[in-house]
């Protein structure tokens, strides 16, 4: 199976300079970065490690993961959607493969199960791991019953084969990407297979996810799935 990572960037200067010399890079087949468009010095430092650049034109999470598929399609089998800012650890990179060799379609790093660790769990208020997990159990409280939960189903840090990405056809907009691909996934029963991740703190840089306007983009999406049915898209 060949195996791809692909780097979400946007304006991550302060954190790509101490994560790129960590990826292990013989991992993966293919190494390349879907840049949003930064206005800091990303760019230039992805061009000193070597590492290909794909322009991303139009602004979103959801189109970043697009556009990494796209130009991913012909070249792997399936592709690990990685974000350098600090949270994801580089060194669960190697855990994917073996994973999906054994028929896994979809791996996620969970931040949620037995084992992890979520940034939050040093303090005693945790509302984005609680939003977090809120939604979990929504989705598959209508969807996953039956099927093995996904604790994690926000987490960004996952691979995804080609053809799964193919057959649940995504078009979620912004941090509502992975939430649309992990529901879809209940409804059309993949096998999803989570193991367990340490999430650091960031290295500088800000989030581009505002809690309110994020929770709400969320709460639409599990609606419009909602009303699109028990079915995954054709």
């Amino acid at each position: 199976m060949r195996v791809g990572l692909a780097i979400l960037n946007r304006n991550e200067e302060e954190a790509l300079g101490q994560i790129l010399p960590m990826l292990p890079r013989d991992s993966v087949d293919l190494l390349f970065c879907v840049d949003g468009n930064s206005t800091d010095r990303s760019v230039q430092i992805l061009a000193e490690h070597n590492i290909q650049i794909v322009a991303q034109q139009s602004p979103g999470r959801g189109e970043a993961f697009r556009i990494a598929f796209e130009f991913a399609r012909d070249k792997v089998d399936a592709l690990i959607l990685f974000s350098p800012d600090g949270n994801e650890d580089p060194s669960d990179i190697p855990r994917f493969r073996p994973i999906l060799e054994d028929g896994a379609v979809m791996v996620i790093a969970s931040r949620m199960m037995p084992g992890a660790f979520n940034e939050e769990d040093a303090h005693w208020f945790r509302p984005r791991k609680w939003a977090n997990l809120l939604f979990d159990w929504a989705a598959w409280l209508t969807w996953g019953r039956g099927q093995t939960r996904i604790t994690d189903m926000i987490n960004g840090y996952r691979a995804i084969t080609v053809g799964l990405w193919d057959d649940l056809a995504p078009d979620g907009s912004g941090f509502t990407i992975e939430y649309q691909v992990s529901i879809r996934a209940y409804k059309s029963r993949a096998r999803v297979v989570e193991f367990p991740t340490r999430e650091g703190q960031r290295l500088g840089g800000k989030s581009q996810a505002k809690a309110l306007a994020t929770g709400t983009r969320f709460l639409r999406l599990y609606w419009r799935e909602l009303r699109r049915g028990r079915s995954s898209p054709p």
